[in-house]
């Protein structure tokens, strides 16, 4: 009971006092080697166990959300539904929009572009695709429509697009995969990445590429965007990764996948690929660039036990996948919220 209290304490106090109690490992010298020798193996330190990119962000979203996840493998019970949820729309998409693209190849580095001939193969792969699913229910045929206007919306933008020309989609690294794990080292600090590009551009006519990234909607890509190198940290990592193996300077971009969406926003946030630039750039040779450092300091955090729940943004508990594990309870104000309250006072 008291170390209950003490851990629903710490959400009440805007300092947030951490300790073991309320979620750190490491109490003394002796525990804190061990916890290190068993976190590292979990976080990338050696080549064969690489550490997935969209695990490294859960860690940057919140401490004990990566500790749950990545170090407990704590997973949600995952139940078959007659209508598939967003998350089983979001594989059927990329699956079809990489199928569609890996199509039509041949045609994007032309000019003009045939948009009708890209369409029609592009839709006709993307079809081809989708009926392998698994499942005949209605509701989940009435998805898969979805899904084809998903995909038609996505290459009617790239073609508009004709700054870029399409490479390769779902390129994977890493732990087997056709591209090797990204080595991400200060020579003190080592920590291996690995993960799939939802889909890789080459400039036309120039030295670049750029990363896409899809995401459900306008909303998620704005959220993304505006917390690149904080804890948006795939599309930064992966124009790393795409930079190194093609070598040429890389940008990245994220993409929403709804229709109305894409029919709205027109134009390429600038701002943010230039961002994404920025984070992978490397000002010297062999002096790790500010993604680099971002994954660094995230790895030597989580070796050295600190997984007390202090998510980077209040709105990272709305949704998570470890509610309640915490002990957070859900009428504790957030921090801002309780020290303008005892400002006021």
């Amino acid at each position: 009971a008291a170390r209950e209290r003490a851990r629903e304490r710490f959400f009440l106090d805007p300092m947030r006092p951490q300790s073991d109690l309320v979620g750190n490992l490491a109490v003394s010298c002796s525990q804190s080697d061990a916890v290190e020798r068993i976190v590292a193996s979990e976080t990338g330190a050696v080549r064969e166990r690489a550490l997935a990119v969209t695990s490294l962000e859960r860690f940057a979203q919140c401490p004990f959300k990566g500790y749950a996840h990545v170090v407990l493998a704590a997973r949600e019970s995952e139940e078959q539904h007659e209508l598939p949820d967003a998350r089983e729309e979001g594989n059927l998409g990329h699956t079809a929009l990489a199928a569609a693209f890996v199509a039509t190849l041949d045609e994007w580095p032309r000019r003009p572009r045939d948009a009708r001939a890209i369409l029609s193969k592009g839709l006709a792969a993307a079809e081809a695709a989708l009926a392998e699913t698994a499942g005949h229910a209605p509701l989940r045929a009435i998805v898969r429509l979805r899904v084809r206007e998903s995909v038609r919306a996505v290459l009617a933008r790239a073609i508009e697009d004709d700054s870029w020309d399409f490479l390769l989609a779902e390129q994977a690294f890493g732990n087997g995969k056709p591209w090797p794990a990204l080595q991400v080292t200060d020579d003190r600090t080592h920590v291996w990445l690995r993960g799939s590009v939802d889909r890789i551009d080459r400039a036309h006519g120039r030295s670049a590429v750029r990363v896409i990234d899809y995401k459900r909607s306008k909303s998620t890509v704005k959220d993304s965007a505006a917390l690149l190198g904080e804890t948006a940290l795939q599309v930064p990592i992966y124009a790393l990764v795409a930079s190194r193996r093609l070598e040429a300077p890389a940008t990245g971009a994220y993409v929403p996948m709804q229709p109305r969406d894409l029919a709205t926003e027109t134009k390429p946030n600038v701002k943010a690929e230039d961002r994404v630039t920025d984070l992978a750039r490397r000002d010297a040779p062999g002096k790790p660039s500010e993604i680099e450092r971002r994954v660094l300091q995230i790895a030597l955090d989580a070796r050295a036990g600190r997984f007390a729940p202090v998510p980077a943004r209040e709105s990272e508990c709305t949704h998570c996948s470890v509610s309640g594990g915490c002990r957070k309870p859900r009428f504790a104000m957030a921090p801002s919220d309780e020290l303008e309250d005892k400002e006021a006072t």
